[in-house]
């Protein structure tokens, strides 16, 4: 029995010995990555390159849009982001039909560019908290963002479409949960962006006046064996650079567009009742911009006078800030904007007094649906639909088949849509034989709500349109419209390809039945 007890207590002892060396090693092995990780945050804290470097790579491994750091130096990372193209924004949205059905409304290309800039903004936003969480000395983080563009001769290009520089110590002072992130991607330091056309499509930016970017974007173009855009060149050799109009580039404090520093700006000498006549253009925009998120009614005098600034992009700004305001003489100011000589001010000042939809400006909405640039009209034909006197529903019929833009013509039919009546009739069957897709669906939603057999012709022909969306709205509307002819059409319809139609048939049919 003693030997078996001594032989116990040796197993305990050798058991016990073995624990204590395994936690003896534990520990070395915890104070040795201890060891190696306070040395790493030294690294880090001193601004190491290799470290920060790393350390921003592991972070961004996982991020929705690639991002990589491509230097670090004296405390500022530079890094690239890798971001979709325009089309990742879908063409639809969900919507409700004014019959109460669920459909999919087409959002106007002022919209999707809108969403675009937001989901850029966000990624940005998202990789330089990232980046300013895991390096804590890093006192700015310059921001270079490419995507892949399709290519005049073919295949795909990498394009520049944004460049800005984050300082940490106002990136940290941002109220997140208060403030719009797109704005604060336009104010970052040296912030360059193009936005193209009245739409403020974001558009590739043109290189040829900053020659560092040009070689990071070649260096990374090259990385993904694909070809980079190139600033055009002169003749003589000189690179071209792009519109002052369109490129615009961004200060610390303005979250407004001003001319491009790099070509020849309007000197102090152009002044400008918008403020001190011996401003120049930026200064005055930027004391516009600076009125415009104060939203302070005590601006207005300041901002009326700026809408008379030589300058068009003051007034636009200007206009867009009275838009802000509403008071009676701001909305007095805009209605003479709406003829202002520059389109973008027109926009400004027609979607401003659309969003009151105050029945005594429909002479300035009149006005508008007659407007040589598209933008304008869509607003115009947007405003006038919401009106229902006989003038205004007039004008919204004669666009809905007039206009030579689909989209002006697809914003007046969307506006009948809305609440249809007896008259709308005859344009809308003009309407469903329309170019557009989305204007011959909706406008078979509205002769649905109608619901008049007389329609029943008109939408049985609808069920052969090659787009499955026309279709749909053409099976349900049917369903709508009820009676024997609609019974028999539905009937008569061929399976097709599509579940979601063969659906709607069957629903279709089955509520024709009811009526």
């Amino acid at each position: 029995w003693l030997a078996l007890q001594d032989a116990r207590d040796q197993v305990h002892l050798a058991v016990a010995e073995e624990l204590a060396a395994a936690a003896h090693a534990a520990k070395v092995e915890q104070q040795r990555r201890q060891a190696e990780l306070d040395v790493r945050w030294d690294r880090l804290k001193a601004n190491d390159p290799q470290a920060v470097l790393g350390t921003l790579e592991e972070a961004f491994a996982d991020n929705d849009a690639p991002a990589a750091p491509i230097d670090v130096d004296e405390g500022v990372a530079t890094v690239t982001m890798l971001f979709g193209h325009p089309d990742l924004v879908p063409e639809r949205t969900p919507g409700v039909t004014p019959g109460g059905k669920p459909t999919l409304r087409k959002r106007t290309k002022s919209d999707r560019n809108h969403l675009y800039l937001a989901a850029l903004a966000s990624n940005v936003i998202v990789t330089v908290k990232e980046a300013f969480a895991v390096a804590p000395s890093l006192a700015s983080v310059r921001v270079l963002v490419v995507r892949r563009d399709a290519a005049p001769t073919g295949g795909e290009h990498l394009t520049a479409v944004y460049a800005g520089a984050f300082d940490r110590r106002k990136f940290e002072e941002v109220s997140w949960p208060q403030i719009d992130t797109t704005s604060v991607l336009l104010q970052a330091s040296g912030a360059v962006v193009n936005l193209k056309g009245q739409a403020k499509a974001v558009a590739p930016l043109g290189l040829a006046t900053e020659p560092d970017l040009q070689r990071v974007l070649e260096h990374l173009a090259a990385a993904l064996k694909m070809p980079a855009l190139t600033p055009p060149v002169r003749r003589s050799g000189a690179p071209v650079s792009p519109s002052p109009e369109r490129h615009l580039a961004l200060d610390n404090d303005s979250a407004i567009g001003k001319q491009d520093p790099t070509r020849a700006s309007p000197s102090s000498s152009e002044g400008g009742s918008g403020g001190d006549p011996g401003m120049g253009v930026e200064a005055r925009r930027n004391a516009v911009e600076r009125m415009r998120n104060q939203r302070h009614l005590g601006n207005t005098d300041a901002l009326i006078s700026a809408t008379r600034d030589p300058n068009r992009f003051v007034r636009r700004e200007a206009a867009g800030a009275l838009a802000d305001l509403m008071e009676p003489r701001c909305r007095e100011r805009l209605a003479e904007l709406a003829s202002d000589a520059d389109a973008d001010v027109r926009y400004e000042a027609v979607s401003g007094l659309a969003a009151i939809s105050d029945p005594s400006l429909e002479p300035v909405f009149l006005r508008a649906v007659e407007d040589e640039d598209r933008f304008v009209r869509r607003v115009g034909v947007t405003a006038l639909a919401e009106f229902r006197g006989e003038l205004a529903r007039k004008a919204v019929r004669a666009i809905a088949t007039n206009d030579a833009d689909p989209d002006v013509r697809f914003d007046a039919v969307s506006g009948l849509a809305q609440d249809p009546v007896d008259e709308d009739g005859p344009v809308l069957l003009v309407a469903v034989r329309d170019a557009d897709r989305h204007t011959r669906a909706t406008s078979a939603q509205a002769l649905g709500t109608l619901g008049s057999e007389q329609f029943v012709s008109a939408l049985a022909d609808l069920l052969a349109d090659p787009e499955p969306d026309v279709r749909y709205e053409a099976a349900s509307a049917l369903g709508e419209v009820g009676g024997s002819a609609a019974v028999e059409a539905l009937s008569r319809c061929a399976p097709d390809p599509d579940p979601e139609v063969r659906a709607a048939v069957r629903d279709g049919l089955a509520a024709a039945r009811r009526m």
